[in-house]
């Protein structure tokens, strides 16, 4: 029933309101009649407060009597009473007992909230909506218990004829400490068991497919439960706040861990999350404090904001495959966490993701990751280096602020913008080269870089906002002459160096960094004798004829089409070293404060005889080969083979004579023949 708006004006300011108007005179017979009192915001009757509903009966809105006992009256007004309101008899300490009339259809969920020494509802027979056993409030079929009085029982054992628990049939009963549920309950609605304090275990029958939400929040003195294989719903904050819980079991027909169904769980340790869940929900763990480890299965597509956090003894987690974003503050304050590896499936990290977990002393940022928000790493006091991989447009303000020891960090040229407090107080960070995609750096972006002493800044950056470098007390800002980074440090009295570009018209390899005057670019292309390598460059800087070195770190591009390739410094001594080199925009990208020997090492194996490298040695190979030796090439003018590729070229040479002839094309003939004939 559509019910009329609650009147809860005080009468006796409106009966002082109307007699002020003398010209409405308002006689007793309208004040006053059967003992209730009207006006045109409030209905009162006796102990009653009470409101019409839309077919003219009445709903008790407030008890204002005392009574240990209660008979709630037929009629109020010469009108029947159909209904009871939600909180009506809420904090009526004295309430023992109450009697409802046949005429009531209707009781609100709330209507006897913290009643606590209710002991007994009783119900007309003749009641058609209702019953009542033993003092507790069942439906009239007697398969659903509604309501169990506060102080009735400290042990009870709900009839066989329950189906389903309604929606705080239960709540805040701190009395009682035990309960037997029977196999006939399929459902346990929202807040069934809320509050219950000196409840320490309970049963849930197989018979049971959900658990309603806030079912058993703030049950403080549970220790464990199990979750039947017939629960298919788990509502939220179903065991929130459950303090003392230590351990749970989620059975595998459960799909889904909804918001805050665990948080505050503080003794829990560990949770077995099993492969039927899709989704774990926001702040599904926050404030487990306890919690040292977890898997979240292949099958978990979401995790929601705030999920885990709080952990501070969360030390290991592994994430699945199939998870598509790190959403905001999933491991905020996760202070334990050393490590994490983000998955391929991964395309972005959300606001404060990782914030103050201060143990963080590595993160792997995949590829597949478009985005970090805000604060993503800031307060990381750990975390000494990262990588952003060039899929990254877009690194949110303060993402790393704080990270006091972060000494190395590599931004991509995909990043366009450098926002506010991106670095801020990042106090171990020596020396950083900024892209030329970057065009803006923000407000405070390097604040208390304290021991920052170079930065490289490109012709692209046309702005630089408020006190970026403040603190950087011994700082040299590198950039291109005449640009947007000389003004900026002649203003700001920062000291200014020019960079220098050259490139080898040959090769188009670039050098670019601090370099004498009147340097010139000198690049040899060498054999490659290094294994697997593909092409090997002999690349130095000369002046007057004499090798010189630059004059503090730059960077090299050198183009190449092979990609999976890693650039090996070749020293003179006979070992190599890995320049962690990038692939972007078709080149090989790294910095140095040298100049020698660099071979480009293909970091994938090549079959013998696959000409065509699809990793399948067969008869289009022979035709490749033999297409190449007759000079065909490829749509750009290249040649078919690669003959610089030291790698390709050793496994074409198939009579390792030094050159690709028609002897190898019938070398080839005779391998895959041989080979057929071991397989067959």
């Amino acid at each position: 029933m559509k019910k009329v708006k609650r009147l809860t004006a005080v009468i006796l300011s409106a009966l002082m309101a109307v007699s002020a108007f003398s010209a409405l005179p308002v006689s007793a017979a309208v004040i006053e009649s059967n003992n209730s009192v009207l006006s045109s915001d409030y209905l009162t009757s006796g102990d009653y407060e009470y409101t019409f509903l839309d077919d003219g009966t009445v709903e008790i809105s407030k008890y204002i009597g005392s009574d240990k006992e209660i008979t709630i009256p037929d009629t109020i007004d010469g009108k029947k009473v159909t209904s009871i309101g939600n909180y009506v008899f809420e904090h009526c300490i004295g309430l023992e007992s109450i009697t409802i009339p046949e005429n009531i259809t209707n009781i609100e969920n709330m209507a006897f909230d913290y009643c606590k020494n209710l002991e007994s509802i009783n119900v007309d027979v003749n009641n058609n909506i209702y019953s009542s056993i033993d003092g507790v409030l069942f439906n009239k079929e007697q398969d659903k218990i509604i309501f169990f009085p506060y102080n009735r029982f400290d042990s009870y054992e709900i009839p066989d004829s329950v189906t389903s628990i309604g929606d705080g049939a239960f709540f805040d009963c701190d009395n009682l400490t035990n309960i037997i549920i029977p196999d006939s309950v399929t459902s346990i609605g929202n807040w069934a068991f809320k509050d219950c304090s000196s409840l320490t275990n309970i049963t849930i029958p197989n018979s049971v497919t959900s658990i309603g939400n806030y079912a058993f929040s703030a049950c403080a003195n549970f220790t464990s439960i199990t979750i039947p294989d017939s629960v298919t719903s788990i509502g939220e904050s179903a065991f929130s706040a459950c303090f003392i819980l230590t351990s749970i079991t989620i059975p595998d027909s459960v799909t889904s861990i909804s918001d805050e169904t665990f948080s505050k769980c503080y003794k829990l340790t560990d949770i077995i999350i099993p492969n039927s869940v899709t989704s774990i929900g926001n702040m599904a763990f926050y404030a487990c404090v306890n919690l040292t480890n977890i898997t979240i299965p292949n099958s978990v597509t979401s995790i929601g904001f705030s999920a885990f956090r709080d952990c501070i003894r969360l030390a290991n987690i592994t994430i699945s495959n199939s998870v598509t974003s790190i959403r905001g503050e999933t491991f905020f304050s996760c202070s334990s966490l050393t490590s994490i590896i983000i998955p391929d499936s991964v395309t972005s990290i959300g606001n404060a993701a990782f914030y103050d977990c201060d143990n963080l002393t590595s993160i792997t940022i995949p590829k597949s990751v478009t985005s970090i928000g805000i604060w993503a790493f800031e307060s990381c006091n750990n975390l000494t280096s990262i990588t952003i991989p060039n899929s990254v447009t877009s690194i949110g303000a303060g993402v790393f602020s704080s990270c006091t020891r972060l000494a190395n960090i590599t931004i991509p040229n995909s990043v366009t913008s450098i926002y506010l407090e991106t670095f801020c107080s990042c106090s171990s960070l020596t020396s950083i080269i900024i892209p030329d995609s970057v065009t803006s750096i923000g407000n405070k972006a390097f604040y208390g870089c304290t021991n920052l002493t170079s930065i490289t800044i490109p012709k692209s950056v046309t702005s630089i906002g408020d006190y970026t470098f403040t603190d950087c007390n011994n700082l040299t800002i590198y950039g291109y002459k005449n640009s947007y980074a000389e003004e900026y440090a002649k203003t700001n009295n920062i000291k200014f160096a020019v960079i220098n570009s050259l490139t080898d018209t040959n090769t188009n390899i670039t050098v670019s960094g601090v370099m004498q005057n009147d340097a010139v670019l000198n690049v040899a292309k060498l054999e490659n004798t290094f294994e697997n390598s593909v092409a090997t460059y002999d690349i130095t800087l000369q002046k007057d004829g004499a090798v010189i070195q630059p004059d503090g770190t730059i960077t090299v591009k050198i183009p190449s089409s092979a990609e999976n390739c890693k650039v090996m410094w070749l020293k003179d001594d006979g070992t190599a070293e890995d320049m962690n080199a990038k692939y972007t925009d078709g080149c090989y990208v790294f910095t140095t404060d040298h100049l020698s020997v660099y071979a480009l090492v293909q970091d994938k194996t090549i079959l013998t005889g696959d000409a065509n490298q699809d990793g399948i040695i067969d008869v289009n190979d022979v035709t490749y080969l033999q297409m190449h030796i007759a000079g065909n090439k490829n749509t750009d003018g290249s040649a078919l083979i690669d003959e610089t590729n030291k790698q390709l070229f050793d496994c074409v040479d198939m009579n390792k004579d030094g050159k690709l002839s028609v002897s190898d094309v019938t070398a080839l003939q005779i391998y895959i023949s041989n080979n057929n004939q071991k397989i067959k």
